[in-house]
């Protein structure tokens, strides 16, 4: 088994962020993967990713890193759409 390096980041986009947030967000991972490609970002963003347009700023970076979304359920269940945000349940 050989060595793996992978660079692990952790990201918080307030839910009132301004639109700034994604030109910032896009210049760390422009930096990250000038390290490695094997990159790890968690965090919370405060989207609903599961109804998001093709065309949001996070879905583009998405497909600009070649990056895969692993959140496939609800993380958060409450009456409306913005309570999908968080990871604490009922």
């Amino acid at each position: 088994m050989g060595i793996y390096s992978a660079l692990i980041g952790s990201v918080y986009r307030p839910p009132n962020a301004p639109e700034s947030f994604w030109q910032h967000f896009e210049y760390s991972l422009e930096q990250a993967f000038t390290q490695t490609s094997q990159i790890v970002s968690l965090g919370d963003i405060n989207i609903d990713v599961l109804s998001m347009s093709a065309r949001h700023p996070f879905a583009s970076l998405m497909t600009r890193f070649n990056l895969d979304n692993l959140i496939l359920t609800l993380t958060r269940y409450g009456p409306t759409r913005d309570t999908t945000r968080c990871n604490t349940c009922k």
